[in-house]
């Protein structure tokens, strides 16, 4: 075997880059009157280097001042910014590489694939930028103008909590608020379904994930009190029936909880490991069939079963807790529901968990946050969005971001500043009491 497809690639490569500085050029030439008829006058032209997803381009633009401020519109064009070595579709595709495997890893797979080297500092200052991009996106929702929106309108609203518990740096913990909403499941094909007008929200903070969850609740759904608020967690801290039935009050909507199945039975398969098989399936059988009377003799059969005093309180707890709780057991065929779409918080969960707890990884409350809602965003078909969306041209504040987009660099800055101001200090009072969109 002869042939080399690396080097027939990079010949193809060379190529491409020709063609895209005799591009860049037919640009600058197109930009000059532009520029000189807003009255920027031209002053050199200056050599610049930049890695695009093509490769490692080096070219020559036109350069232009007024008012002691210099631009460079074949830059503004491209994305670049000033000292900016990526392109901003290179520093995308950095980002979602990043959402599927470790840093150093993401530059290995670059230089293999695309034969270009990014450094893992690159890779982690574009995470960094991200974050930024995060931040400035919840503050815009603040900004933006009132729109009216087309919500959601289904018979039922599901919503399902859990924690994703992720090491840190400093050998601790962190418990990463995660809710998932949906109006329930629908067929693909074959056995395979899928969940309807999904959406997410995760935060290292349980206070701020249920600030977004309700955010997004009521600028996405049109949840009326014809509707049924479906809600299923483990019972955990944070997750229990009468978080979600404070947000069913907000609605003033019918509400419906329950006890996850899979976490009850796992519960049950724990407590009734040393205890005659029989019993156990006594036990989900008396459940399944919503008994509260047979599953109280169940469970006192089982307790006298039981000699040790550690196991026995802790029998004792579980015991309590799922009487007390029983209401939350029955089935949804009893309650008039389909348990379809209901319980799947653990496989919603998964994209998350292969991302970021395996091979003993640890975070920085800051990474994590960052990292989650990236990993959110690849899989709602998100992420491009939030690199490239118009709001960034309709927000001020982007320009202190590190990557930059289009239109608004084809303005004078200093006035599109000044009136995007004047309009924020008129009306941000007004839109934070109307105006709350969520982040999607």
């Amino acid at each position: 075997m002869t042939f080399d497809e690396r080097e027939y690639y990079s010949e193809l490569r060379k190529n491409n880059i020709e063609k895209f500085l005799k591009m860049i050029e037919k640009l600058d030439d197109e930009l000059m009157p532009q520029m000189k008829l807003q009255g920027w006058k031209y002053r050199k032209r200056a050599e610049k280097t930049v890695t695009f997803s093509l490769g490692v381009v080096t070219y020559r633009r036109r350069s232009y001042s007024k008012d002691g401020v210099w631009r460079y519109p074949v830059d503004e064009e491209l994305g670049i910014v000033k000292y900016g070595r990526y392109s901003p579709e290179l520093l995308y595709q950095i980002a979602d590489y990043a959402t599927s495997m470790p840093l150093r890893q993401v530059s290995a797979k670059f230089e293999v694939s695309a034969q270009l080297y990014i450094g893992k500092s690159t890779v982690h200052s574009t995470t960094n930028k991200v974050s930024k991009l995060f931040d400035d996106r919840e503050e815009y929702r603040y900004f933006e103008e009132n729109e009216m929106i087309d919500k959601i309108k289904a018979r039922a609203v599901y919503i399902e909590g859990d924690g994703v518990m992720l090491k840190t740096q400093e050998k601790e913990r962190i418990d990463m608020a995660h809710f998932l909403v949906h109006t329930g499941s629908e067929r693909i094909s074959g056995n395979r379904y899928r969940l309807k007008d999904k959406a997410e929200v995760i935060s290292s903070q349980h206070a701020v994930a249920l600030d977004q969850l309700e955010d997004l609740l009521t600028n996405r759904y049109d949840i009326t009190s014809d509707t049924v608020l479906i809600t299923n967690s483990d019972m955990g801290k944070g997750y229990t029936p009468y978080i979600f039935k404070e947000i069913a009050s907000l609605f003033q909507c019918r509400h419906e909880h329950f006890w996850d199945a899979q976490h009850l039975n796992m519960k049950i398969k724990e407590r009734f490991r040393k205890l005659p098989y029989e019993l156990e399936q006594r036990l989900f059988s008396a459940i399944q069939l919503h008994s509260k009377k047979s599953t109280r003799v169940i469970l006192d059969t089982a307790e006298s079963l039981i000699n040790n005093e550690e196991e026995l309180e802790l029998f004792n707890k579980f015991k309590t807790k799922l009487l007390q709780n029983f209401q939350y057991t029955k089935p949804a065929e009893l309650r008039g529901f389909s348990h379809r779409g209901i319980g799947v918080m653990e496989t919603q969960h998964r994209k998350l968990t292969y991302r970021m707890k395996r091979r003993g990884m640890y975070w920085s409350e800051k990474g994590a946050n960052t990292m989650s809602k990236m990993i959110l965003a690849v899989y709602n078909d998100s992420l491009r969005e939030l690199f490239f969306g118009a709001w960034r041209e309709k927000y001020a504040y982007y320009q202190k971001i590190d990557i930059p987009v289009g239109e608004f660099f084809r303005q004078d800055k200093t006035s599109s500043i000044k009136e995007m101001n004047r309009k924020t200090t008129n009306s941000i009072t007004a839109r934070r009491k109307i105006n709350r969109n969520p982040l999607l």
